[in-house]
């Protein structure tokens, strides 16, 4: 995206699409590394929520898309029965084909494009009424875009910005390449933190990918909603993430929540600084003008031959969470989370 103008709004249904010619498979399998740069703009760059950078802190999420195979001649029709439908088909990231449709309108004009789906790439959270820049490491997330070629990305989030977001692709060094992904759990749009929780999140069985010699568990975990709850979940609370893998415990946590100062101690890690509000308090697991980075888990030592058994609970002080509510507020603690295994093998 150069400068590319994300009119949007607050709230579902805005989005920005682009159309990149990604490097061909066999170029981006040269590189190790991936990192994104982005930058959002406010409106002649005069800063300030008077000066039309949004007052709030907003997220903001670039998607992925799977490659879409239309039926011939989809776009040709200017008459249909409404809710009629043509078959087509999916390529998601990694290569997986899935069937898909176009559906005829309510009016009866025309159909729709064939019904594809987009997986999160990355996510930050806009500044309090500044301007936002920032590098992420995306490493093992290449793996959602090394077939290379034609692929849409979606741009979604808040209004009033103007949006540069570049794509570098380099070698780390590392003498190895991703060789493939497995989605886990977790949804971006988000998912109730409440009794109920640990319920939605079924143990995961798989075995290694031939040829593979490490295995990440890579996520991206932000905690919304606060007031409304006694313990101030999920923005203001230390919700803890477990991962058992065949017996062994990895725990994520987000100590900074709540802390007076627990976001405006990470501008060296890449927030915004001096912005307006309450910026600086710490939240748990994101902050205001920062990216929402990937956090990867070495799993390799854990792993046995044949079948290998992960599974995640979301936790709050180290037990299955109850929210207790206070009566202050209708938004209620969400995590909103994606996860995957990413597989590396030696370069070739």
């Amino acid at each position: 995206m150069d400068k590319t103008p994300h009119p949007g709004g607050w709230g579902g249904g805005h989005s920005t699409s682009v159309t990149v010619e990604l490097p061909p498979a066999e170029e981006i399998a040269k590189y190790d590394g991936l990192s994104a740069y982005t930058y959002t703009a406010c409106p002649d760059h005069k800063q300030g929520k008077d000066a039309g950078c949004n007052e709030w802190d907003y997220i903001q999420r670039l998607d992925v898309c799977d490659r879409r195979h239309r039926a011939e001649g989809w776009d040709s029709h200017d008459s249909c029965d409404p809710g009629a439908t043509l078959a087509c088909g999916c390529t998601r990231p990694g290569g997986e084909e899935v069937d898909s449709q176009h559906t005829c309108n309510e009016e009866g004009t025309g159909y729709s494009d064939c019904a594809c789906g987009c997986s999160e790439f990355i996510r930050w959270v806009t500044p309090y009424a500044r301007e936002g820049r920032w590098l992420t490491d995306l490493d093992g997330l290449v793996s959602l875009i090394r077939d290379g070629g034609e692929r849409e990305f979606v741009f979604r989030g808040a209004n009033g910005y103007t949006v540069d977001i570049e794509l570098f692709f380099h070698d780390r060094g590392t003498d190895t390449r991703v060789v493939g992904h497995q989605y886990l759990w977790g949804s971006p749009g988000g998912t109730s933190f409440n009794e109920e929780y640990n319920t939605r999140h079924e143990d995961v069985t798989f075995q290694v990918p031939d040829g593979a010699t490490r295995v990440e568990l890579v996520t991206v975990i932000s905690g919304h909603g606060h007031s409304s709850t006694n313990e101030n979940c999920a923005e203001f609370c230390n919700h803890q993430h477990e991962f058992t893998l065949n017996g062994h415990v990895e725990i994520l946590s987000h100590p900074e929540a709540g802390l007076p100062y627990g976001c405006r101690d990470q501008t060296i890690d890449g927030g915004v600084p001096n912005q307006f509000g309450t910026w600086v308090y710490g939240r748990g697991g994101w902050c205001a003008g920062m990216d929402v980075a990937p956090k990867a888990i070495d799993l390799s030592s854990y792993l046995v031959e044949g079948e290998n058994t992960l599974s995640y609970r979301g936790l709050y002080q180290g037990q299955d969470y109850t929210p207790h509510p206070n009566g202050q507020g209708d938004y209620m603690p969400e995590i909103k989370m994606t996860s995957w295994l990413i597989s590396y093998a030696p370069t070739p």
